[in-house]
C-alpha cells in the first residue's frame, strides 16, 4: 500500500477531530460515525481506489486531484456543513422522516464523500455511476462489519441508500432528494 502524504495525514487528523466532536455533541452518544471513520480511513481497498483514481485523473486524463486528499477534503467539508445545519436546528431527511438518526446521516455523508470519485478509476464520463457500482460492495461489507445484527438491516439499507444517492448525485446530473446530500 502506498504511504500517505503529509497533506492526507493532516486532513485525516482534522476529520478525526471533527467526527469526535460530532459524536460527543450531536449524536446522543451513538459512536457509529467514529467507528466508521476508523474503518474507512484504514481501508486498504478504498486507499487503492483513491490512489488509482488520482493516477487516472492526473496522469491519464490531465485533470486535477481526484484522489485521497480530494476525497478526504470533501468529507471534512461535508461533515462541517452537516454539523452547521444540525447546530442551526435543521433536521436531516432521516431525522425528519423518523427513519434514522443524525449519526446515520453522518455515516452516509462520510461514505458518499470518501467514495464519490471512485469511478475516476475508469474515466471522467459517467464516473458518478461507475462510482456507485464500485462502491456498493465496499459499503455493504463495511456496514455489515459495523452493524452486524439482523436487527440492523434497515439501518444498513438506509445508510447505504443515502450514501449511493450522494455518490450518484454529486455531479448534479441525477437529482437528489435528501437533505444529507
Amino acid at each position: 500500500m502506498e504511504s500517505k502524504s503529509q497533506k492526507e495525514i493532516q486532513v485525516e487528523e482534522k476529520i478525526t477531530d471533527l467526527v469526535t466532536k460530532i459524536v460527543e455533541e450531536q449524536t446522543s452518544g451513538d459512536d457509529l460515525p467514529i467507528r466508521l471513520w476508523n474503518n474507512l480511513r484504514n481501508h486498504q481497498e478504498i486507499a487503492a481506489i483513491q490512489n488509482y483514481a488520482n493516477m487516472v485523473s492526473i496522469g491519464r486524463l490531465g485533470l486535477n486531484d481526484h484522489g485521497p486528499v480530494h476525497m478526504k477534503t470533501v468529507c471534512r467539508n461535508a461533515l462541517k456543513m452537516l454539523s452547521i445545519l444540525y447546530t442551526a436546528g435543521m433536521q436531516t431527511s432521516l431525522e425528519k422522516e423518523n427513519i434514522g438518526t443524525f449519526a446515520d446521516s453522518v455515516a452516509a455523508v462520510m461514505i458518499a464523500s470518501l467514495l464519490h470519485d471512485s469511478g475516476m478509476t475508469i474515466g471522467r464520463s459517467g464516473h458518478e455511476l461507475y462510482s456507485a457500482i464500485i462502491s456498493y460492495p465496499i459499503i455493504e461489507k463495511v456496514l455489515l462489519q459495523l452493524l452486524p445484527e439482523d436487527s440492523d438491516i434497515l439501518r444498513r439499507t438506509i445508510i447505504r441508500s443515502i450514501a449511493i444517492e450522494g455518490i450518484v448525485g454529486h455531479m448534479a446530473t441525477h437529482p437528489v432528494h435528501s437533505v444529507e446530500i
